[in-house]
């Protein structure tokens, strides 16, 4: 199913080939050799610098760069943005989406996982909204044996400066969602638009005949997905349209609900708030090196906490 549920068994995967965990003891060996030589080049740095920087439990040095002692620090389960930049311990400049930067920032859930490179999430463990570290990350805890082109070689050492520019709950960025989505009704100049009680909007352009599907019938339907940006995430292909079981669980909440609102025939837009869509998704940074990256992990590319719009038409009902 192109756009089904979480795959849990996949991510809980990919916490383990990031953190490296195990329980064999050789491969504990193998991580913590690895550690410790890496934990060498980082000291070798500063003092060739002349830096100054703690020491984590987990072997991540952090300085201080932007205290704000008034700030909000962090709980579990909240959603934090970030600005950053982000280069090798050699040198190479990777990605920056810096404190300076017009737009929108970073954001992901303080929970493991919920960012790679994994260090970036133990590190804003340690501050408070509207400070900025510099963290000196081991490749245990950012990319591994993984790389990217010529700006990320495997093994790389990440000097990545952090910078939060807000902390929120899950459920304080529903009504920022619900304005992100009315204003891109507005600016699409988009006619006759419901608002569902649960959440979402839809749209039918084009009126279908016979009645609305029920919990428990086939629909067939052709899609495209797209972020709010107007770019395309996801699509059904010509000819091979999904099909899937109304209130079963088989497809996002947001989409299942909208396609209920349609008859066969029907073309419309359904447009989600990240609730019921794909919640939190898991953020990678840089972005550059997103979509590689959740391949070679066989992760579906979702963008954490992004309002989804679907332009659809159901062919059938059964």
């Amino acid at each position: 199913m192109r756009i089904g549920n979480y795959q849990w068994i996949k991510y809980l995967y990919l916490i383990a080939i990031i953190t490296l965990t195990s329980c064999i003891d050789t491969e504990e060996s193998e991580f913590e050799k690895l550690l410790k030589e890496e934990d060498q080049l980082i000291t070798n740095y500063l003092q060739d610098h002349n830096l100054e920087a703690e020491r984590t439990e987990s072997g991540i040095y952090y300085a201080v760069v932007k205290e704000n002692n008034a700030g909000k620090a962090l709980k579990g389960g909240e959603v934090v943005s970030i600005r950053y930049t982000m280069s090798t311990l050699s040198g190479k400049f990777v990605d920056s989406a810096a404190v300076t930067t017009e737009g929108k920032p970073i954001r992901f859930q303080y929970v493991n996982g919920g960012i790679i490179p994994q260090g970036i999430n133990k590190g804003v463990s340690l501050m408070k909204e509207g400070e900025r570290y510099r963290f000196y990350i081991p490749s245990v805890y950012s990319f591994s044996d993984f790389s990217y082109e010529n700006v990320l070689p495997a093994h790389s050492i990440l000097i990545t400066d952090v910078e939060i520019t807000k902390v929120e709950k899950e459920a304080d960025l529903r009504e920022n969602e619900k304005e992100a989505l009315q204003q891109y009704i507005a600016s699409h100049q988009l006619v006759n638009v419901n608002e569902h009680d649960s959440g979402f909007f839809y749209q039918i352009t084009q009126e279908g005949s016979g009645e609305l599907p029920k919990n428990g019938q086939i629909v067939k339907v052709a899609y495209k997905g797209l972020y709010l940006n107007d770019q395309v995430f996801d699509q059904s292909k010509e000819n091979e349209p999904i099909q899937f079981a109304v209130g079963t669980n088989s497809v996002i909440p947001g989409f299942d609900m909208g396609i209920k609102q349609m008859k066969k025939g029907a073309k419309g837009r359904i447009l989600i708030p990240s609730r019921l869509a794909f919640g939190r998704g898991i953020q990678v940074v840089p972005e550059k090196v997103r979509k590689k990256f959740l391949k070679a992990i066989d992760y579906r590319d979702w963008q954490p906490y992004e309002p989804v719009l679907f332009e659809v038409e159901v062919l059938d009902i059964r």
